[in-house]
């Protein structure tokens, strides 16, 4: 007789319980970020393997409509020990059992697995699990090279193993008086973060979600105590912003976001060094820089992005493509076709679309 059972949960604090404690937590499969997607559409499905009634693994699937049928996602799903073969076994089959029944177009999740993870990604494989590159971006997917940062240190040894030019630019924004300001208030409010965050966009060429999805992320992330924002101000004007959301004993660099005019302040450099102080005393040991480009020469497109979170002497996690369970090859076609449209409305959007609403503001 099989000892594992499958739970559907429901509530916050069974979910939380177990997700948030796991040495494996992840905001992206916390009951607070399923409920930031619910407002943008999606549906949370939370998935718990139960041993003697007690919760050992789980898996937050997002589920969408595309065609007339369900798409699922699970990002950094599933929340269990990678090493744990049994588990995933018992995880993986119960959540295409549910798949098949719910009859869903197909089901993408990341595995977290690095590209030297050999042993998982052969496990994965035997379970009929496609790793496709295409059309990732649009469905919760994770980038594939990801910068951490351990800060469990003293602040000493932190600082000591940045880049000379980084210390040097936090020096520069001490002596600016730059001041560092916490939260929404004051006159800082979620409007004036999305002007700067479009006005960066603009000038950077990437994309920027509606005003509404940072609305939710406030509600049901910032406001229940899983992320901040954090104001770099100069003579009571704000120049600089960053978003972080915490979980567990981790924090991640969401979004950031700088007034040109004020780009010799550095602004930017003095607010990460103090959200690092922050997060210590919060009892975070890792800050998740997110993602780099793949190709990484001078020159290229998103090289600044690298070049301004290698200061920090992060360490660079590689990681494979999404993984794809055709539970309908079919649908899985139609939505790489679709991929190639989206892809186009994507490039006029940051190219045309964001830098017009930047100048008609």
């Amino acid at each position: 007789m099989n000892p594992y059972k499958i739970h559907i949960v429901q509530d916050s604090e069974t979910w939380e319980s177990f997700v948030s404690s796991h040495h494996r937590a992840h905001f992206l499969q916390s009951f607070f970020w399923g409920q930031t997607l619910k407002k943008s559409g999606w549906k949370p499905i939370r998935i718990a393997l139960k041993k003697d009634n007690t919760i050992c693994g789980a898996m937050q699937i997002m589920s969408r409509q595309f065609l007339g049928k369900s798409i699922w996602v699970s990002p950094f799903g599933p929340v269990i020990a990678k090493e744990d073969r049994e588990l995933y076994n018992e995880l993986i089959e119960a959540s295409l059992k549910l798949a098949k029944e719910h009859k869903v177009l197909f089901f993408k999740t990341d595995f977290d697995t690095l590209v030297d993870d050999h042993d998982l990604i052969e496990f994965i494989k035997s379970k009929k699990f496609l790793c496709i590159p295409k059309g990732q971006i649009y469905l919760l997917g994770r980038p594939k090279n990801i910068v951490r940062l351990d800060i469990s240190p003293d602040p000493e040894t932190i600082f000591s193993s940045f880049s000379k030019m980084l210390k040097r630019n936090i020096q520069i924004a001490q002596k600016n008086n730059i001041g560092i300001r916490q939260g929404f208030g004051d006159g800082l409010d979620m409007n004036q973060f999305y002007r700067m965050l479009l006005d960066t966009a603009a000038r950077k060429k990437f994309p920027v979600r509606r005003l509404r999805y940072f609305k939710a992320i406030k509600e049901c992330m910032i406001d229940k105590g899983y992320g901040e924002i954090f104001w770099g101000v100069h003579e009571n004007i704000p120049v600089a912003l960053v978003l972080v959301f915490k979980y567990g004993k981790t924090i991640w660099y969401m979004y950031g976001a700088m007034d040109e005019k004020y780009k010799h302040t550095r602004a930017s450099h003095l607010l990460h060094w103090k959200i690092i102080l922050w997060a210590k005393d919060q009892g975070v040991t890792l800050y998740d820089l997110r993602g780099i480009p793949p190709n990484i020469e001078p020159g290229t497109t998103g090289y600044g992005v690298y070049f301004f979170k290698k200061q920090f002497n992060p360490v660079v996690y590689k990681y494979t493509s999404d993984w794809w369970y055709p539970v309908s090859s079919l649908g899985l076609s139609l939505w790489f076709r679709g991929v190639d449209w989206i892809d186009k409305i994507r490039r006029f959007y940051t190219s045309k679309l964001i830098p017009l609403l930047s100048r008609l503001r």
